[in-house]
């Protein structure tokens, strides 16, 4: 066993020895599963009747990856999922920075902001907002690695088979939404001439305090418009035209009328005090556009599947060595990944790499050459955990700094 893996099971020992995990509600009813860095496969089909059961397992073990089920069985350790006896489910949302529009142009700093934002989304304006959940039902996570995890454990959603899942998955993501249904023709007047019956429409869009999806496209179409009101005339015209259907002096006579006071009137639907919104072609493509801006992030396999496994809040990824770290859905809005996800301690370590490594950590922008650094344990463990066990060619070494 080389230096750098027998460095990272203690390190994941040291931790577990120390730093308590946080248990789900009835956890005696899950099934528990852990990676360890030594060996292949997962051990799973396993149960814990106590916290202290658990806490000498993983100081013990120090697995570097813990899970466990989102489901409750009478038997979760069963090795059979037939035996187990499904009682019911959390209903689990896994949101990942990789599936994020644009994310291979982001840093990883980045994208990890971009999908806060969407946990936000999906947490506040479709769970809380839409679905009437109360906030002391979810339980969020940062998974330790590229997102975030949410939980809803409400005892309504427990029975829920995974077609429904799906629906809600469905709904939360927008698939199917159909815009037509979003976007009216009123008749505001009708006259009669020589016997012939002449009717004047125009456009509206559902008011923004709405319930469910009506209402959350329109604060979002004005959201967009506040947005390319605000940009210089020379960007957003060229986001504008962006959009299929807008050329240069549609896009020009939109910005032109955008204000204030007009976006006052789009909150309650009246697009026509914006008569550029009232011609068909700019308002399907900004329709489209807000549509697709409202939409929620969710993978759908992880919310359908009733039996699925979901990391342990308070332990650690073992791809990085940040804690998947609970919290409120308040404490979500200003959370930094990056930052405040580090738990292992600052103590020094050596550091080899044969390849230059350079990101961001702790508040600091990190660029390492090749070579040996004394780093903190922290950074030595995000640089090298993702290598630790492989054969891959050039993979960073980490040992102990020897002490005086």
């Amino acid at each position: 066993m080389d230096a750098t893996l027998t460095w990272a099971r203690g390190l994941f020992r040291r931790y577990y020895r120390q730093e308590p995990v946080f248990l789900p509600p009835r956890f005696g009813r899950r099934e528990w599963g852990f990676l360890f860095v030594h060996q292949g496969g997962m051990k799973r089909h396993t149960r814990f009747a106590t916290r202290e059961e658990l806490s000498r397992f993983l100081a013990d073990k120090g697995p570097n990856h813990a899970y466990y089920s989102a489901a409750y069985y009478e038997q979760p350790d069963a090795t059979r999922m037939d035996q187990k006896g499904w009682l019911g489910a959390d209903l689990i949302f896994d949101l990942d920075a990789d599936h994020m529009p644009g994310a291979d142009k982001m840093t990883q700093k980045e994208m990890l902001e971009e999908v806060r934002k969407e946990a936000v989304q999906v947490a506040r304006e479709f769970l809380v907002g839409h679905f009437g959940f109360k906030v002391d039902d979810l339980r969020i996570a940062f998974s330790g690695g590229r997102g975030y995890h949410i939980h809803v454990t409400d005892p309504r959603v427990h029975e829920l088979g995974s077609a429904e899942r799906r629906e809600i998955v469905d709904y939360v993501t927008g698939n199917g939404l159909a815009i037509a249904r979003l976007l009216k023709r009123e008749t505001f007047s009708v006259d009669e001439i020589a016997g012939y019956t002449s009717e004047k429409k125009r456009w509206q869009v559902p008011p923004a305090r709405a319930p469910g999806w009506p209402g959350l496209f329109t604060r979002t179409l004005v959201n967009e418009l506040e947005r390319f009101m605000r940009l210089p005339e020379e960007e957003a015209v060229d986001a504008l035209t962006k959009l299929k259907g807008i050329g240069d002096a549609r896009a020009q006579e939109l910005l032109e009328q955008l204000s204030e006071d007009a976006l006052v009137q789009v909150r309650e639907g009246r697009i026509d005090q914006v008569p550029p919104l009232a011609n068909k072609s700019v308002l399907y493509a900004l329709a489209e556009h807000a549509s697709e801006r409202a939409m929620g992030e969710a993978d759908e396999p992880v919310t359908a599947d009733t039996h699925r496994l979901i990391r342990l809040p308070g332990s650690l990824h073992g791809k990085t060595g940040l804690r998947v770290t609970p919290m409120t859905l308040d404490g979500l809005d200003a959370f930094s990944p990056l930052d405040d996800a580090i738990a292992l301690p600052d103590a020094p370590v050596e550091l080899e790499l044969e390849k230059p490594w350079a990101g961001y950590l702790n508040g600091e922008h990190h660029e390492l050459e090749p070579g040996t650094h004394t780093v903190p344990t922290y950074l030595a463990a995000f640089v090298a955990l993702p290598t630790v066990g492989t054969t891959m060619p050039g993979r960073p070494r980490v040992t102990e700094t020897k002490k005086a």
